[in-house]
């Protein structure tokens, strides 16, 4: 991000950062951004919620904001539907505080209540042009500004003192065998059956290549039920169900885990991995190939959504897609199916896993140089810088990252 900010930051910024205390995508961005702007010198008090009623913001699970403190801006880095509490809470302050939001989607039209939600707030933050361009021309009219994520781990391993014997014992059985892996929740937008179906039509069992899907428990494509003996909570199928469903027995090697890792695990997941696959429907950014990117692997992806900020063409292996109307069975309050998302062409996705499988030296030069555009362009000192800027005003009337450019998605 060496065009995209400087290296001067507002002095005397103190933020109030509420963002969700999960492992989600959302949580783990919350995090690795307060983290990167108290590095800068920023003071930052981060409150941590979870999922609940959107008339009380969520729970709160931790806060250290001090009852006393005044902080000039607030970011709200969760799902719209939250925004409201916050904005009157914040706006209560004296004096009052900037309160921006920040959040993604992954198709082609918001959900039709989002933009009332969103222009409550003093301004948007997004991760990717394509995002800016979706929330436009959907009614969203106050100043919408793109700031990329942060890397948890920006290719750097660590140590793993709590090992996944798990992830070691499939390590083990992978052992010799070209590995593509993928990280995603098993629902319709990650869409893990297609790759699954791309993977064993176009390799056969002799050939040393195999397949770890890293997803959840939960099968989020099943009719949910509501148990008695769980005080009538929602349950979903198990992935690992769905997936003997869908992966042809006697078929090329499908590796699957379910289980949470720790992020010590997930590195040595992204060290051992030799490819990132997804041909997933949408991403308002993707951090499960973001991190790959950074870790030097080559990364297929689906040629549409806030990925490709990050996954120029000549560094990525980018599939051809079509856009087809959104049909999901869960998160029916926001997804419709006026909107679109992408369908990858599963024959060209063939082609692209052959490409990558036979010409691995090509494969690990481009995923060299994936990793130089991104420690170039997208450090954790740059994004913080630009989100203070962003937060200070700096950037709302400048052309470049910010407006200027156009979105890849542009190419269909």
């Amino acid at each position: 991000m060496s065009n995209m900010v400087s290296d001067e930051s507002p002095e005397g910024t103190c933020l109030h950062y509420v963002g969700f205390g999960e492992t989600t995508g959302y949580g783990v961005a919350a995090k690795t951004l307060v983290q990167a702007l108290r590095k800068t010198g920023t003071t930052v008090f981060f409150t941590q919620v979870q999922a609940g009623p959107p008339e009380d913001g969520g729970v709160v699970l931790t806060s250290d904001l001090p009852p006393a403190a005044r902080c000039r801006y607030t970011i709200v880095h969760t799902v719209p539907e939250y925004y409201p509490y916050w904005v009157r809470k914040e706006k209560e302050a004296t004096p009052p505080q900037s309160v921006w939001g920040y959040t993604t989607w992954e198709t082609d039209r918001l959900p039709s209540h989002w933009p009332a939600l969103l222009n409550q707030m003093d301004g948007i933050m997004v991760t990717s042009h394509w995002n800016r361009q979706v929330f436009a021309q959907c009614g969203v009219t106050v100043p919408i500004l793109v700031l990329p994520h942060v890397s948890e781990f920006e290719g750097k391993a660590g140590s793993d003192s709590e090992p996944s014997q798990t992830l070691h014992s499939l390590f083990r059985a992978a052992k010799g065998h070209f590995l593509f892996y993928s990280i995603g929740v098993w629902n319709e937008r990650k869409a893990p059956w297609v790759l699954i179906k791309a993977f064993q039509e176009e390799f056969k069992p002799d050939e040393k290549v195999a397949l770890l899907l890293k997803t959840g428990v939960e099968d989020w494509t099943s009719p949910c039920k509501r148990r008695w003996d769980r005080l009538f909570r929602k349950r979903f199928g198990r992935a690992a169900v769905a997936l003997r469903k869908c992966s042809e027995k006697g078929g090329a090697k499908v590796f699957h885990l379910d289980q949470e890792l720790s992020n010590q695990a997930m590195a040595r997941l992204h060290t051992r991995g030799d490819c990132f696959v997804s041909l997933t429907r949408g991403e308002g950014w993707g951090m499960g190939a973001y991190e790959a990117a950074w870790f030097g692997k080559p990364v297929i992806m689906t040629a549409y959504g806030g990925a490709l900020d990050y996954l120029p063409e000549e560094h990525a292996y980018l599939v051809p897609y079509e856009l087809v109307a959104v049909k999901t069975s869960f998160g029916q309050e926001s997804y419709s199916s006026n909107q679109r998302w992408a369908e990858v062409e599963v024959q060209k996705a063939r082609e692209v896993l052959r490409d990558v499988f036979e010409n691995r030296q090509k494969a690990s030069e481009k995923g060299a140089k994936l990793q130089r555009h991104l420690q170039e362009n997208f450090s954790a000192t740059a994004i913080a810088h630009r989100c203070l800027q962003i937060l200070s005003g700096a950037e709302q009337h400048a052309v470049g990252y910010a407006e200027g450019e156009k979105s890849n998605n542009s190419r269909e």
